[in-house]
């Protein structure tokens, strides 16, 4: 039987990302993905189980109360999707809805965590990569000048 992983796609480049590892993935592992509630997963059709969330910080609001309050729904929504999932291991790469999952799915269930840095990122850490770099249980970089983090590991660009 296949283990199961769970890819958080956040949008834009960083789903491109997952999008693309999930395709490298997928006849090792059984594929479970969380998306935002109303976001698109693109033109490709996910194979695997698919969760909503709610988004906590959209990119057009700037508002950080709003962010704060939205954050405990998307608390709610998170627990109950990691109660139910079968994933062994978290992977992320940002942004917004990637980031609190990553730190409910290490802390309270136990999940690895593996933060993949944006392709995006050549010289230095993300926010997400910042905030999360001592809770992941792996971190990959995807250009070789990044050596930002210490336990990274360079594993070129995907795609």
């Amino acid at each position: 039987m296949k283990k199961t992983i769970m890819l958080v796609l956040g949008g834009g480049g960083h789903t491109k990302q997952l999008l693309i590892l999930s395709d490298k993935l997928k006849e090792k592992y059984r594929i479970e993905y969380v998306i935002k509630k109303g976001g698109k997963k693109g033109k490709k059709r996910l194979e695997g189980k698919i969760f909503r969330i709610l988004n906590p910080r959209p990119m057009d609001d700037a508002n950080i109360f709003k962010t704060i309050l939205r954050l405990f729904p998307y608390t709610f929504q998170a627990i109950k999707i990691l109660a139910k999932s079968q994933a062994k291991a978290i992977i992320i790469c940002g942004p917004a809805i990637s980031t609190p999952i990553a730190f409910l799915g290490k802390i309270f269930f136990r999940k690895k965590l593996i933060f993949i840095e944006s392709w995006s990122r050549v010289k230095s850490k993300s926010l997400s990569g910042r905030l999360i770099e001592n809770f992941s249980d792996k971190i990959f970089i995807q250009w070789r000048k990044n050596k930002n983090y210490p336990k990274a590991i360079f594993a070129g660009r995907l795609g």
